[in-house]
């Protein structure tokens, strides 16, 4: 698996849930939230080309930081809206290559 400090950071940390798509929505307009698009960006990015090249333990351990620091604060957040939240723990399957989706139907 790609990213071990990265799969790891995500396993071993808790994520907060809110319960109602009205909480979702208020909650989407914090900016702290779109830095998880980033980051799962820049991972996206990173694994897709690690059968190219060798891997780069520094980017490895920036993601895994930027993940760390994002979840924290966004964790933060949520507790202070003072709404529903559900508790969760989440495992990060990041394999080097990407995940191929061979059923996927490509229109042109």
């Amino acid at each position: 698996m790609a990213l071990p400090e990265l799969a790891r950071a995500m396993r071993q940390s808790s994520f907060a849930f809110p319960q109602t798509s009205s909480n979702i929505a208020r909650l989407s307009f914090d900016d702290t939230f779109a830095t998880y698009r980033q980051i799962m960006r820049d991972t996206f990015k990173y694994v897709t080309k690690l059968s190219d090249r060798s891997r780069k333990p520094n980017m490895e351990q920036v993601l895994a930081s930027r993940f760390t620091r994002v979840q924290a604060r966004a964790q933060q957040v949520m507790q202070k809206a003072n709404i529903q939240l559900e508790q969760a723990r989440m495992i990060g399957m990041l394999f080097e290559g990407g995940i191929q989706d061979n059923t996927a139907i490509v229109c042109s």
